[in-house]
């Protein structure tokens, strides 16, 4: 399923950087992927008690078995975390 991104409403650059993110696993992983970022609440106990830039990133659910299977690949794992350093380095570029 397509990634979902959560965000910190402590800082106004954790929606900036969530943005980041999402945009460059859209452009190399999953072009599909039409979900809007979401501002996280105190359900998310990390997200609601920092004050620096911070995401999380939902990378599937080890429930749904064709996820799972992929997320269990090396290769799709390098994929991932290529994409979220590409966002990285593009918030770092935008906001620097």
């Amino acid at each position: 399923g397509p990634f979902q991104l959560f965000y910190s409403g402590n800082n106004p650059d954790s929606q900036k950087l969530a943005d980041a993110i999402r945009s460059s696993v859209v452009e190399t992983l999953q072009p599909e992927n039409t979900r809007e970022l979401k501002k996280a609440d105190a359900n998310i106990y990390l997200l609601s008690k920092t004050t620096v830039p911070a995401v999380l990133v939902e990378c599937g659910f080890l429930s749904n078995a064709e996820e799972r299977e992929k997320l269990q690949s090396k290769a799709y794992q390098k994929q991932v975390a290529a994409a979220i350093v590409q966002g990285l380095i593009r918030y770092v570029r935008e906001n620097g």
